[in-house]
């Protein structure tokens, strides 16, 4: 596979990144919106836009890159191996965050509000940040893993805090948070044989827990729940050493060209 090939797809795909959080500064695009409000498109389908566009991206990444067809496609990304093995690995590792969010949180809350952030969000973002900026260019690309892991990991994080004209540090710690884990998903990306169920259910259990029982309102959290967050990390790095794949080096998943 032709590094420079693989180098302006990833370019593309952090391009649309770019797009999804400047579209609101955009004036074409809100009149789009404005328009598709007017004919009565609802706003929960109106703002679906974010979505299909980082999930076009991380399809499209993967056929420009040699997959074929949707099970190449899935293959690709990540989306093989046992569902069932990851939501269990998830289920015990998540615990300390549970009983950290039972202790410290505002009580337990469970509506369907849950689910943008503990179901749509880790799928879309595990898809895109994880699938399509590491597991395409690392395994199917031939980038060494930890560069690649570290560039995606800051993008992740990037997206977490607000992009505006004026630097604003407050939202330093949210990118140094949820930055360092992108790279501790990637990580587990990779470790579990690249099988990109790991960090989503993984990604999807540590919502759950942060969420359900209103621990903080960002990503940085307090002291107890930051307690929780890191007996689930330490649990789950044991875990991944005990019951996961052991790492194994990038494979191409296509001919080289």
């Amino acid at each position: 596979m032709s590094r420079r090939r693989v180098l302006v797809v990833l370019a593309a795909s952090v391009g649309v990144l770019v797009f999804v959080r400047l579209r609101g500064q955009l004036e074409p695009w809100v009149a789009f919106h404005r328009w598709m409000r007017d004919l009565g498109v609802p706003k929960d389908v109106r703002q679906l836009d974010s979505t299909l566009l980082m999930l076009g991206a991380a399809v499209g990444a993967a056929l420009a890159l040699g997959a074929r067809g949707a099970r190449g496609v899935a293959e690709a990304l990540g989306l093989r191996g046992s569902f069932g093995r990851a939501a269990r690995f998830a289920a015990i590792a998540a615990l300390p965050m549970l009983v950290a969010g039972a202790i410290v949180g505002d009580g337990l809350t469970a509506s369907w509000a849950l689910i943008p952030g503990v179901l749509v969000a880790p799928f879309v973002e595990e898809v895109f940040f994880r699938g399509c900026l590491v597991a395409l260019p690392a395994r199917t690309g031939g980038l060494a893993f930890w560069p690649v892991a570290f560039v995606a990991g800051a993008l992740f994080g990037a997206s977490h805090a607000p992009w505006t004209g004026a630097l604003d540090w407050t939202s330093l710690p949210t990118f140094l948070v949820t930055g360092a884990g992108g790279v501790w998903f990637a990580w587990l990306l990779r470790i579990s044989g690249w099988s990109l169920w790991v960090p989503l259910c993984m990604q999807a259990a540590m919502n759950l827990a942060w969420m359900a029982f209103g621990v903080s309102a960002d990503a940085v959290g307090g002291l107890g729940a930051n307690l929780g967050r890191a007996g689930t990390i330490a649990l789950a790095i044991v875990l991944a050493r005990v019951t996961l794949e052991p790492e194994q080096p990038p494979e191409p998943t296509s001919t080289p060209t």
